[in-house]
């Protein structure tokens, strides 16, 4: 997963890079296609996996790649486009810390609550996960890329659309975990309460073939 979102993210760089500055072009270029190349044995069912070096040194590179750009636009624009990129590695890192600091735990203690987790847990297989982020990915990179060819006035609106929607489909993926939870409970319940009507039945048909055996 966070190869191919990483490769997605810096063939985004490379597309707002390639007329302005050639250095950090060939630099996003070799790091996409490494990234990318890396997917034949990783993406699901993966044979080998980045790991923590692996994954954290393809995060700091895009990283200082984005901050060393020189683009020919706003500064606002410059400092918003690797943000957008980055999206979903950076907003899960965020949210993460938030809600684990609200739990008054570590923010490096490992949970089950990742964007990725949430969408299997409503019922997604896994390869249909990597493939949902890996488009969210692609469509950040497209939206990057237009903000970085229009004024800064209509690079704020696209800005503005972007947030609300991420805020839509977090709220939209809240829901359906809260239905499927508030769905399996009823569920459990009233399987737990037909178990005891079963049983009771049983139960009572037992005692009445036993009182008619004694009547015989």
């Amino acid at each position: 997963l966070a190869a191919g979102v990483c490769g997605i993210a810096a063939l985004g760089l490379f597309a707002v890079a390639a007329r302005e500055d050639a250095f950090v072009a060939a630099l996003t270029i070799i790091l996409a296609g490494a990234a990318i190349g890396f997917l034949r044995h990783n993406f699901y069912p993966a044979r080998i996996f980045l790991g923590d070096t692996g994954s954290m040194f393809i995060g700091f590179s895009l990283a200082v790649i984005g901050l060393h750009g020189s683009f020919k636009s706003t500064t606002a624009t410059v400092l918003f486009l690797p943000i957008i990129l980055l999206g979903i590695p950076i907003f899960d890192t965020m949210f993460a810390i938030v809600r684990r600091a609200k739990r008054r735990t570590s923010p490096f203690k490992a949970d089950r609550e990742h964007i990725h987790h949430r969408l299997v847990r409503i019922g997604l297989h896994h390869r249909n996960v990597v493939l949902v982020l890996y488009f969210v990915s692609a469509y950040l990179a497209l939206t990057a890329y237009s903000i970085s060819q229009f004024p800064y006035q209509t690079a704020f609106l696209f800005l503005v659309l972007l947030t609300m929607g991420g805020i839509i489909g977090l709220r939209s993926l809240q829901f359906v975990e809260e239905r499927l939870e508030t769905s399996l409970a009823a569920g459990g319940a009233h399987g737990g309460a037909a178990t005891a009507q079963a049983g009771g039945k049983l139960r009572g048909g037992r005692k009445t073939d036993g009182w008619s055996r004694q009547s015989r």
